[in-house]
């Protein structure tokens, strides 16, 4: 049920997009999630409640921010880390991927457990697909904002 609803979702969201004006690449770049912008920090701060991807769709200015929370832990546990995002647009499908690794041992380690990443795109995709470890994933929550974030 639960991925019947996501799955509506996005196509709600990705089919509802009007044309915007795009670039020639495709970018995604890394953003320090405690000196995330203003009008960004909401989202951030929804995201930080339960590890899992977050989604943020800016319309007006055709950006994703894409969140990867794995903060909360309960001690013994094994850390939630998280590396190799990727972002790829091919056709009219645009691929986010990462891995996801489980850590015992944390001490003496920093920890890439929350991710931030701010994706421009260059056109309109139909879908969005999410893979986690080469197998295809969802989103835990999607939001969709129209505020300058820049």
């Amino acid at each position: 049920m639960k991925r019947l609803l996501i799955a509506i979702g996005l196509i709600t969201l990705l089919t509802g997009c009007t044309s915007v004006q795009t670039s020639s690449e495709l970018t995604m770049q890394q953003l320090d999630v405690d000196a995330a912008e203003k009008s960004v920090q909401q989202f951030v701060r929804s995201a930080q409640q339960e590890n899992g991807v977050y989604l943020c769709q800016d319309e007006q200015n055709n950006i994703y921010y894409v969140m990867l929370n794995g903060v909360n832990m309960v001690q013994g546990d094994s850390a939630l880390t998280f590396s190799d995002v990727e972002v790829k647009g091919e056709e009219e499908s645009l691929t986010i991927t990462y891995s996801e690794d489980l850590i015992k041992d944390m001490e003496g380690k920093k920890l890439a457990n929350q991710l931030l990443y701010k994706i421009k795109l260059n056109k309109d995709y139909e879908t969005l697909k999410l893979f986690k470890n080469g197998e295809e994933s969802h989103f835990h929550t999607i939001t969709i904002g129209g505020n300058e974030h820049e």
